[in-house]
């Protein structure tokens, strides 16, 4: 555990204002990824900073050490003379002092998942970045988790207050474990993480319980850091990202020349369901952000007859443009139906459910009788998939027209296969930088990143695999 002994006096808090560019620090947990680079563009650094400033080196024995590159401002004043005031104690004496490259600077750390990194791998990564920052003079840490790893293994046995787990089943089910998460983010605090950035978190707010405990728990040290005004504060705070602002600009702007969608007339042709009824507040959200006032929006709900062996797909919820719950007939002919849930795993529940809502057969399952005809397209969304081989056998059937993703699984581009011939990739990178910008000047990142502010600023971007893609040149930045 790294105490208050460093001797680096803090005389930055993240929200006391937006930084200079030249007061920031991005880097990956890795070489060579695609989105540390976006991420340093978008916060006014050159896209070549993440690889000169700190050195990934892989030891023959399996281990990691990480190095900031900063002494480099000795030799080479150019790209790192930012940096050399943190050496130079004195000009006159040519006095030199070592590690506190990286005083007056924020750290923003871009994590994202890797096929050749495990999720724990990277876990560690961080943790040894962030103490490295630390010990080096960092203001501030911050994380931009482009997915939170252990984010659905928020609660175990002793969680007797979480609704999950007031069964015997569920806590049978739990018994023997730890709760990941909170391993993960106490991890990350005790290596001097200040804030989490992440983006449609699987449970927001089990996420914010287990850091409100761990700041309790920490509290005496960071008291003590308050006093002795270090850089080390043992407080960690979490802040989840609403993509929904994104994928609806994208599905208003974009949605009928890229997903032959019927988005006219506000989208009175377009249904937007959740994936399973606890998807349905964020299909509310998508008609939200993508300005479909005459649309319909629920979520998808299975229930089980009398004998417990045939199950009857229905669809919950279903909000009218009236804003009334619909109750009779649904019909779905000539209708347009989008299925959006945070993830896809494997693909099979999704697609049965898509294939008994188009109609068809599927063995132990059958469609409400209220629900009749068959819509004219249907487009899956899921905010992140690694597309594993059997989801993208499954995702292939020809019930699904067209799958959006978001690159907050960085995998996915990789991964993609025969799934290219009919699927978009949403780059979410500005959320990351301007989230970061909203941190520091003590802003709700959810409040700036709206529809407007992405238009307006030209933010959207996204990667159809079938097709060609002009690139965004990244502009001159400070390295």
């Amino acid at each position: 555990m790294i105490l208050t002994m460093f001797g680096h006096h803090s005389h930055y808090l993240l929200g006391s204002g937006e930084l200079k560019p030249d007061q920031r620090v991005v880097i990956g947990t890795r070489p060579g990824i695609e989105e540390a680079p976006r991420v340093a563009w978008h916060l006014g650094l050159s896209a070549d900073h993440p690889r000169l400033i700190v050195d990934h080196r892989d030891f023959d024995d399996g281990e990691y050490l990480p190095t900031f590159l900063t002494k480099k401002a000795l030799n080479s004043h150019g790209v790192f003379g930012r940096f050399l005031p943190n050496y130079k104690v004195d000009e006159e004496r040519d006095t030199i002092q070592f590690g506190k490259g990286l005083q007056g600077m924020t750290v923003y750390i871009v994590d994202t998942l890797s096929n050749r990194l495990t999720p724990q791998d990277l876990v560690a990564r961080v943790g040894l970045l962030a103490n490295a920052a630390k010990y080096n003079g960092a203001e501030n840490v911050v994380v931009l988790s482009y997915t939170l790893t252990y984010a659905a293994q928020e609660r175990g046995v002793h969680d007797v207050e979480h609704p999950r787990m007031q069964t015997r089943k569920a806590r049978e089910n739990y018994d023997g474990q730890g709760v990941s998460l909170e391993w993960l983010l106490q991890t990350w605090l005790t290596s001097g993480v200040d804030a989490v950035v992440t983006g449609h978190l699987h449970a927001m707010s089990e996420a914010q319980n287990i850091t409100r405990r761990l700041n309790e728990y920490y509290n005496p040290l960071h008291e003590r850091s308050l006093e002795s005004h270090s850089t080390q504060r043992h407080q960690i705070t979490i802040y989840n990202l609403s993509v929904a602002p994104l994928v609806g600009v994208f599905l208003e702007d974009k949605g009928e020349e890229i997903l032959s969608l019927n988005t006219q007339d506000h989208g009175k042709n377009i249904i937007v369901l959740g994936a399973d009824i606890n998807a349905q507040p964020f299909a509310q959200e998508i008609v939200l952000n993508a300005g479909f006032s005459e649309a319909i929006y629920g979520g998808m709900n299975k229930t089980r007859g009398a004998g417990g062996v045939v199950q009857t797909l229905g669809l919950d919820k279903l909000i009218g443009p009236d804003g009334k719950e619909i109750y009779g007939e649904i019909k779905l002919d000539g209708k347009d139906v989008l299925v959006v849930d945070d993830m896809v795993r494997q693909g099979g529940t999704m697609q049965k459910n898509i294939e008994v809502i188009c109609g068809s057969e599927v063995e132990g399952m059958t469609r409400d009788p209220r629900i009749t005809g068959t819509p004219r397209r249907v487009v899956v969304y899921a905010t992140r998939s690694r597309l594993s081989e059997t989801a993208r056998n499954v995702l292939s059937t020809p019930a699904v027209n067209d799958i959006v993703l978001t690159g907050l699984d960085a995998r996915v581009t990789h991964n993609i296969g025969q799934l290219g011939r009919k699927t978009v990739v949403l780059w979410g990178n500005f959320l990351f930088g301007a989230a970061a910008k909203a941190l520091e000047r003590g802003e709700d990142p959810n409040l700036v990143l709206t529809p407007d502010y992405i238009r307006s600023n030209s933010l959207m971007d996204y990667h159809i695999p079938r097709s060609h893609r002009n690139r965004t040149d990244f502009r001159e930045g400070i390295i």
